[in-house]
C-alpha cells in the first residue's frame, strides 16, 4: 500500500511540476522531471522488468500520435511559451509516460477490466486536460475538444492496459527484476495477482 501511494503521489508531483512549468514558460522542465522520475521508478519500484520500459515507450508513442491528431485539428493548442517541439509538446509526451508508470502500481486495481478502464479514461482524461487548461498550459476548443480527449482516452486506456498484460505475459515473467543498489534479483510477480 505504501508503494502504491508513493507511485500515485509521484505521478501527481510530476503532473503539477510539468504543467505549471509549461504554463510558466519553461516547457523543458517537465521532460527533465519525467526522465528523473522514470529513472527512479524503474530502479526502485519492486517487480519492474524490461516490460515496464517497453510499456512506457509505447505510451509515449501512442500518446504523442493521438495528441498530435488533436493539435493538428485545432482541438488542442499549447499556450504561448508552453510549446516545446510539436505538434504535441514534449512535456505532454512526458505526462503519458508518467501516467503509464501508474498502470501496474497505483492503477493495478483495474486489472483486466478493460471496460472499466475505458470509462475511467473517458472521464479522467478530459479532467486532466481541463486542469492543464485552467493552469494555463494549453487551450481546449470547448466541448468538441473535451469530447475528443474523452474519445482519445476511451481508446488509449484499455489499449495500454491490454499492452501491459501482453508485455507481462511475453517478457515480464521470463526476466528477473532488479530493485535498489546491488539488490538480489527478484522474480516478476504475475500481473494476474494485481486483481485483488
Amino acid at each position: 500500500m505504501g508503494l502504491m501511494f508513493i507511485n500515485l503521489a509521484g505521478f501527481q508531483i510530476v503532473w503539477f511540476t510539468t504543467v505549471l512549468s509549461a504554463a510558466g514558460g519553461l516547457p523543458w522542465v517537465g521532460p527533465v522531471v519525467v526522465v528523473v522520475a522514470v529513472a527512479a521508478h524503474l530502479r526502485l519500484m519492486p517487480g519492474v522488468c524490461s516490460s515496464e520500459g517497453m510499456l512506457l515507450g509505447a505510451a509515449a508513442v501512442v500518446g504523442y500520435a493521438l495528441d498530435c491528431i488533436l493539435f493538428v485539428s485545432g482541438l488542442l493548442s499549447a499556450m504561448p511559451g508552453a510549446e516545446l517541439f510539436g505538434p504535441s509538446p514534449l512535456w505532454m509526451v512526458g505526462l503519458w509516460i508518467a501516467f503509464a508508470a501508474t498502470l501496474r502500481h497505483s492503477l493495478a486495481w483495474l486489472g483486466s477490466r478493460y471496460f472499466l478502464g475505458a470509462v475511467v479514461g473517458a472521464v479522467a482524461g478530459p479532467l486532466a486536460y481541463r486542469g492543464g487548461e485552467l493552469l494555463g498550459a494549453l487551450s481546449i476548443d470547448g466541448t468538441p475538444g473535451l469530447l475528443a480527449v474523452s474519445i482519445e482516452y476511451l481508446i488509449a486506456m484499455p489499449a495500454l492496459m491490454w499492452l501491459m498484460r501482453w508485455l507481462e505475459r511475453d517478457f515480464g515473467t521470463a526476466n528477473s527484476c532488479q530493485a535498489g543498489d546491488g539488490a538480489e534479483a527478484r522474480q516478476q510477480v504475475p500481473i494476474e495477482e494485481s486483481h485483488s
